[in-house]
């Protein structure tokens, strides 16, 4: 059994997480807002002091980071998004030099790349200024080569993720699957730009847990795209109403907008984990 932390708990997928974690493992969280879970406090890891007090309080087998200020349609030409995620950075750093060293799992994000259609490999170009995430994936791609570089010296062994869309029950309401839903169910409709050609990479959360315990028991280092699905916007929303519509379901294309294809190559990590 391993002492697990989650840092950022309170979020979809730290919830997630915690709860198929803990069948397990002996699992802590913490994050800014309480969360009614047995070993998780109230720690704001924008504070070092806070931050480095609870660290000195329990030692840790892995450590998984969640913590991030997150991007939305509100702030997308904010640059806070990129300092406030750079301090949280900074003060994960500060604290986990002074630690014996466990397995360090830092979620990062597929929008270090660009939204362009193309299939994107670990290799491929970082580009996220050609991304309607950008400083949201400039913060994550900082992060990935702050925590690789700072940590070097140190006793933590270091996993980076860049996952994709994530849904699921409990789902953030901007996702573009709760958007299809929630119109369905007031209006009988999807409506879909692009003329449904978009194509989307999306991981559901149950299968992201399962991959996150398989890293943890495999002891899986490096940088490595999670791979999901890759689904046209078009068989997103035929699903939707096969799910939650009726014969009497439509779906509205409407041509202008993105009609992109991102592929989220991620067989690298399939590999490591299916042989």
């Amino acid at each position: 059994m391993k002492k697990v932390l989650i840092i950022g708990v309170s979020g979809f997928i730290g919830r997630n997480l915690y709860h198929s974690l803990v069948k397990e493992n002996q699992v802590y969280g913490i994050s800014r807002t309480k969360v009614d879970l047995l070993n998780c406090d109230v720690v704001d890891v924008s504070n070092r002091n806070d931050l480095k007090t609870y660290f000195s309080s329990v030692d840790f087998d892995v450590v998984i980071n969640l913590a991030a200020k997150l991007a939305n349609a509100d702030n997308l030409r904010d640059i806070g998004v990129l300092t406030n995620n750079l301090l949280i950075t900074q003060n994960l750093i500060d604290v986990f030099k002074t630690t014996n060293g466990f397995h360090f799992i830092n979620f990062s994000s597929s929008s270090v790349y660009s939204n362009l259609s193309g299939k994107y490999t670990e290799q491929g170009l970082i580009w996220p200024s050609h991304n309607s995430d950008c400083l949201y994936g400039l913060s994550k791609f900082n992060a990935e080569i702050l925590f690789d570089y700072l940590l070097k010296e140190s006793k933590v062994e270091i996993t980076q993720i860049r996952i994709p869309m994530v849904y699921g029950d409990g789902m953030n309401s901007e996702r573009i699957h709760k958007v299809f839903e929630n119109e369905l169910l007031e209006k009988n409709t999807i409506t879909i730009w692009g003329n449904g050609d978009r194509v989307i990479s999306h991981i559901h959360i149950d299968e992201l847990c399962k991959k996150i315990e398989k890293i943890i028991e495999r002891r899986v280092r490096g940088v490595y795209n999670m791979m999901g699905e890759c689904i046209s916007l078009s068989r997103l929303a035929e699903r939707t109403i096969d799910k939650l519509g009726d014969s009497t379901s439509k779906i509205i294309k409407v041509d202008k907008g993105s009609s992109s294809q991102f592929i989220l190559d991620g067989r690298i990590l399939n590999n490591l984990l299916n042989d």
